[in-house]
C-alpha cells in the first residue's frame, strides 16, 4: 500500500497521475470556435461577426478578435472612463499608465470614442500544450478589472519544460532557466537575481524577466530613464510624455510602451516596454519564448536609437549589425544605471 502522501509525491516529481492529451487545432479562430460553442465552458454569445465574437465567459464579457495573420489568439477587454478621467486629459493618461503598470497581461490604450479603456491580451497559438487554456487564462485575469479577487480557470496541473526538465511550475521560472541556459542568445548573462525578477545583459542592455500574478504568463520587460527629469516638471511636459509613448506603443502589435508614474523618485518617470508571454501548462515553450524574445527585439531596434552605439560582434554576437543605422549626437543613460522597474503589481488572490 502505497503511505506517501499525493502532494509529497509531486514534490518529489514521481506523479504517476494521467497527463491530459494536448488540445490543438489547425487555426486560431478554429480553436476560437470550438472554445464559444464547447457546452463544457457555458459560453454566453453576446455577439458575434465573421471574425469577432463578444462572450461571456466565467461573469466576464470580453471579445475574441480575429488575427489576420493567423498567429496570435487575440482578446480584449472595455473599461469605461470615469468622471475624473473623461474630464481631466492628464488623469485619463495617468490611468493609462497605472493600468500598464498593474495590470501586466494586457496591452493597454484609450479609446476616446467610446470612452473607455482598452485591455488586449495575446498568446502565440503554435507550440501550445492546451490552446484553448490561453483564452481561458486572458479572462481570469480580466477578472481583476472588476472584481477584488479572482479564481484560477485553468483545469490542468501546471508545469513546462525547458532544456530537458519537467519541473518548472510558472513561466517566469521556465523562462529564466532558458535565459540561463544553452536556448539563450550567446553572451547572455545573469545581471541580478531576486525572488520576483530575474535581470541579464543583453548586448548592452538589461533586461527583466519577472514572475507576474499568475503562473501561466511571465513578462520580458526593458526599461530606461532616459525621460525621468520630464516627469519632475509641469503637467504638460507630463501629458507629452505620456503621449509620446502610447503613439510608440501603437506603431507595433501587441508590444506594452509606456513611461510608469510612481511615487517613488528613483523609478518616476522611467519607461517601460514590454511583452507578456502567456503560456500553457503542460507545453514545451522554447519555441515561443524564442518568437516572442524576437518580437520584442525587433521593436526595441527599430525605435530605439541607442542600438546603433552600443551593441557590439563581442557584446552581441548573437545581434544582427547589419540592420544599425549611423547616427550622431545621441548620449543615453547607461543601462547599468538605469531604474529596475519594480512597479507596484496587481492584487493577488
Amino acid at each position: 500500500m502505497n503511505i506517501v502522501p499525493k502532494w509529497l509525491t509531486k514534490l518529489l516529481g514521481g506523479d504517476t497521475s494521467p497527463v491530459q492529451p494536448p488540445v490543438v487545432y489547425d487555426s486560431v479562430w478554429e480553436a476560437v470556435r470550438g472554445f464559444v460553442h464547447d457546452p463544457r465552458w457555458e459560453v454566453e454569445l453576446l455577439a458575434e461577426r465573421d471574425d469577432w465574437f463578444k462572450i461571456k465567459f466565467d461573469k466576464v464579457v470580453g471579445e475574441l478578435i480575429r488575427d489576420p495573420e493567423e498567429e496570435w489568439f487575440h482578446v480584449r477587454f472595455r473599461v469605461p472612463f470615469t468622471e475624473e478621467q473623461k474630464n481631466a486629459e492628464l488623469a485619463l493618461y495617468e490611468w493609462w499608465s497605472n493600468y500598464s503598470a498593474r495590470q501586466t497581461v494586457f496591452r493597454w490604450d484609450i479609446d476616446l470614442i467610446n470612452q473607455e479603456y482598452t485591455a488586449d491580451g495575446f498568446a502565440l497559438f503554435a507550440d501550445q500544450f492546451d490552446q484553448v487554456e490561453c483564452i481561458r487564462a486572458l479572462f481570469n485575469s480580466a477578472k481583476l478589472l472588476t472584481e477584488e479577487t479572482n479564481q484560477i480557470v485553468v483545469g490542468r496541473h501546471h508545469d513546462y519544460e525547458i532544456n530537458g526538465k519537467r519541473n518548472n511550475p510558472s513561466v517566469a521560472l521556465a523562462l529564466w532557466e532558458w535565459f540561463e541556459g544553452p536556448l539563450a542568445p550567446v553572451g547572455t548573462k545573469i545581471e541580478h537575481s531576486g525572488y520576483r525578477e530575474h535581470s541579464y545583459w543583453m548586448g548592452s542592455a538589461v533586461g527583466a524577466v519577472s514572475q507576474e500574478q499568475w503562473f501561466y504568463y511571465a513578462l520580458i520587460r526593458f526599461g530606461a530613464g532616459d525621460y525621468m527629469k520630464y516627469m519632475q516638471q509641469d503637467d504638460e511636459r507630463r501629458l507629452m510624455l505620456y503621449k509620446m509613448h502610447l503613439d510608440i506603443q501603437r506603431r507595433y502589435p501587441r508590444i506594452r510602451n509606456f513611461v510608469a508614474l510612481t511615487p517613488n523618485p528613483v523609478n518616476n518617470g522611467s519607461q517601460e516596454t514590454s511583452l507578456p508571454i502567456v503560456v500553457s501548462s503542460g507545453s514545451s515553450p522554447a519555441p515561443i519564448f524564442e518568437r516572442c524574445f524576437k518580437d520584442l527585439y525587433n521593436v526595441l531596434i527599430d525605435y530605439t536609437e541607442w542600438f546603433n552605439y552600443d551593441f557590439t560582434p563581442e557584446t552581441a554576437p548573437w545581434f544582427d549589425h547589419s540592420v544599425k543605422k549611423p547616427q550622431s549626437g545621441y548620449i543615453r543613460t547607461p543601462a547599468s544605471e538605469s531604474p529596475r522597474m519594480d512597479l507596484p503589481k496587481a492584487p493577488k488572490n
